[in-house]
């Protein structure tokens, strides 16, 4: 695991517009100009985040999310396009920069995104978890971001799902896997990549009984899909695929649920 940045060392820099890596030019958002969208900025880099990203909020296996200080309905995704034990970010990466503005039906909605370095923000990425989190969870965090300078960082700012999970109060269990899996259907349709990885952690529910993912990964059906259960078989539509898949993750989160003491 990585020992930089030291979340107990308090000599390193706490303000990110002095020290933003090879990218430089970090945008100051107390001179912003507000008729430009944060999108088409020319200067948008990891200074906009900095000045949104409020407390820690929940981590995967390869990235971490944050709230916005600004609104209890958008949260900021952060994760490390360096990693050297995974190609997941990096697929993320290029999936979300083509295709976050393109408001897909089934994708979370994505506000802004950027990837670039920002060393002089790493304290605080940390330092935002010390405030909030045991130390267990500060480990925890600091080995799933596992910065290092120079890093290519990914940050992208989206709509906080109310229900995650297969957890809308409104919707039988049927209901919600058979709309998670038009929206991944579409998801496809659209993108033409094949989404895998389909577990309660990384998919949703609007208010309005709308499915959408905010997290997968990303893969050929052909190779991805080693485990019996998840390759696709020959006569089996897209649609039915991702049924099958949604409902078997489904049953297996139960099943591990059950066994919890």
């Amino acid at each position: 695991m990585s020992e930089y940045p030291d979340p107990f060392d308090d000599t390193y820099p706490r303000n990110s517009y002095g020290d933003d890596g090879k990218d430089g030019e970090v945008l100051d958002m107390n001179h912003i100009h507000r008729e430009i969208a944060w999108s088409d900025h020319p200067y948008l880099n990891g200074g906009i985040f900095q000045a949104i990203i409020d407390r820690y909020w929940a981590k995967g296996e390869h990235g971490v999310i944050y709230t916005d200080m600004r609104s209890p309905y958008r949260v900021i995704k952060v994760a490390n396009l360096d990693i050297t034990d995974s190609e997941h970010n990096w697929q993320m990466a290029e999936f979300l920069e083509e295709n976050w503005k393109r408001d897909i039906e089934g994708l979370v909605k994505i506000y802004t995104y950027w990837s670039g370095t920002c060393d002089g923000f790493h304290y605080q990425l940390i330092d935002k978890v010390k405030k909030t989190s045991t130390p267990f969870k500060v480990n925890q965090v600091i080995a799933t971001l596992d910065l290092e300078k120079g890093d290519e960082v990914m940050f992208a700012h989206m709509e906080m799902l109310p229900y995650v999970g297969l957890n809308h109060p409104d919707l039988t269990k049927e209901e919600m896997m058979k709309r998670l899996a038009s929206a991944a259907e579409n998801i496809t349709i659209k993108t033409g990549e094949v989404i895998h990885d389909l577990r309660q952690d990384n998919y949703g529910f609007r208010k309005d009984g709308t499915a959408a993912f905010f997290d997968f990964n990303i893969g050929d059906v052909e190779s991805s899909f080693t485990n019996y259960y998840f390759k696709r078989r020959e006569d089996e539509s897209l649609w039915d695929y991702y049924y099958r898949v949604i409902r078997v993750n489904a049953d297996w989160d139960e099943a591990m649920e059950d066994t919890k003491v």
